[in-house]
């Protein structure tokens, strides 16, 4: 995942760069920065998205701590 990311950031930086003297014309330069922004937009919604579930999971995990907690309790108990 990690290469991966760097990878995409080496293209979004290379594009970023790119210009039409570079890349043969202004309409194929337009079209570079607005992929670039768009891809840019892309990545950074993958990450805050990535970050929601991760906080979802920890959630999740903690929750079901507590009731395998409070089961075990219950049944130590001899809760019937």
């Amino acid at each position: 995942m990690a290469r991966e990311v760097s990878v995409n950031l080496r293209v979004r930086r290379a594009l970023d760069g790119a210009n039409s003297a570079g890349l043969g014309s202004g309409e194929l330069d337009g079209a570079c920065r607005d992929f670039s922004g768009s891809w840019g937009y892309g990545v950074g919604r993958l990450g805050q998205c990535a970050g929601d579930a991760s906080g979802f999971l920890h959630a999740a995990v903690r929750a079901f701590g507590e009731t395998d907690q409070q089961l075990a309790q219950g049944l130590r108990e001899g809760g019937d």
